[in-house]
């Protein structure tokens, strides 16, 4: 868990996938509910797909899945309203999946590029994976938090030295 950046605090586990951790999405609407707003994503940087859920007040306001399309559901984001005006393209991602049309399909597979999760995660909150976007100075305020869990017991998360730098 990082210290707070920016006003958000990252969390790290073993998946944030809603599609695999059904339990992610009640954990983005109680955090939610007690923040404001929290945001869960995963993305497969081996061409593995990606999703995000985006929480405000207590509940799902957009989901999406790349990997099962159908369980999206919401308003599209501005940043995917923006991409979908750009290409002139009539509703979400995940409903042009059903037309038929090659250059719908092609559009679609860059919407999976131009809208992935570090994208939408650098749009709306930070990006925890390359730190794109982060305003300099960065604002840092708390501490960094590595829990063990009872998984992590045959495994040590600290085998060597590791240089954390933010």
């Amino acid at each position: 868990m990082s210290p707070e950046l920016n006003g958000w605090t990252v969390i790290r586990g073993p998946s944030c996938d809603p599609d695999e951790s059904p339990r992610v999405a009640a954990w983005v609407e109680r955090l939610s509910d007690e923040y404001g707003q929290a945001q869960a994503y995963f993305y497969g940087s081996q061409a593995y797909g990606d999703a995000w859920l985006v929480g405000e007040q207590g509940r799902i306001i957009r989901r999406y899945s790349s990997n099962q399309p159908k369980t999206s559901f919401g308003s599209p984001l501005p940043i995917e309203q923006h991409w979908l005006k750009y290409h002139g393209l009539p509703a979400p991602a995940e409903q042009l999946l059903d037309d038929k049309n090659e250059s719908f399909i092609d559009s679609v597979l860059d919407y999976m590029s131009d809208c992935s999760a570090p994208v939408m995660a650098a749009e709306l909150s930070i990006d925890p994976v390359w730190g794109r976007n982060w305003p300099r100075p960065l604002q840092i305020r708390g501490n960094a938090l590595i829990a063990r869990t009872a998984a992590g017991v045959q495994q040590s998360v600290l085998r060597g030295c590791y240089d954390f730098a933010i």
